[in-house]
């Protein structure tokens, strides 16, 4: 599979959250995912590569993932996207990065569109595929097109997401890996939430939870 979108990865924060700024050079347009700090780093890649920021696209509400959304729909007036099942735990993230780390939240603008399932999201003429993935969070989905599939907090190189917070389930988590990750090709690739990227044939290969989940 050829890998249609370029993607520049960024680290951010305390928790070495992945933020994603997925391009398309063609439409000279792009959507970032998942913000997660230092947004002057994003504006200047947009205005280095001459890109549009056509929309900021959260994989799931969880402060670490959203801290840097307020700033760069200040400074681009890109619309935010979230499913609306995580509008709650959205609200609360400030409260929670408080908790966490003893920081407060500058700005949490609010969502101008939800995320649905199976929802198309263009650049250009190339699309992201929503696909709702609960589990990590009610409201997670994975954001899949291109050869490419970002996937929040609910896999991981070796791992998968944590389901112990609030609103996290387990059952549902299995189900969103079996159902929405593994009928895909197995050599799409994995941009995950925290860690290295990787893919789905690795994984399928590698990974002790998914290789439990394929015994369901």
């Amino acid at each position: 599979m050829i890998k249609t979108f370029n993607v520049i990865k960024y680290v951010f924060g305390p928790l070495e959250v992945n933020s994603y700024l997925v391009g398309d050079p063609d439409s000279n347009s792009a959507f970032c995912i998942d913000p997660g700090g230092e947004p002057d780093l994003i504006i200047e890649d947009l205005e280095d590569k001459k890109w549009e920021l056509k929309g900021i696209l959260l994989t799931h509400a969880h402060f670490d993932h959203v801290v840097g959304a307020g700033p760069l729909k200040e400074k681009t007036d890109a619309p935010l996207y979230l499913h609306k099942k995580d509008v709650e735990i959205y609200r609360r993230a400030p409260d929670s990065m408080m908790r966490w780390l003893g920081v407060t939240m500058d700005y949490l603008p609010e969502i101008d569109y939800y995320l649905e399932e199976n929802k198309e999201l263009y650049l250009g003429n190339k699309a992201l595929v929503v696909l709702h993935t609960p589990g990590h969070t009610p409201g997670s989905v994975c954001f899949y097109g291109g050869g490419c599939i970002f996937t929040g907090d609910l896999i991981f190189k070796g791992s998968v997401g944590r389901t112990d917070f609030p609103g996290g389930s387990t059952k549902d988590l299995i189900k969103s890996i079996i159902e929405k990750i593994l009928p895909l090709p197995e050599n799409v690739e994995i941009f995950p939430g925290h860690g290295e990227m990787t893919d789905l044939k690795t994984e399928i290969e590698n990974n002790p939870f998914v290789k439990e989940f394929l015994k369901y």
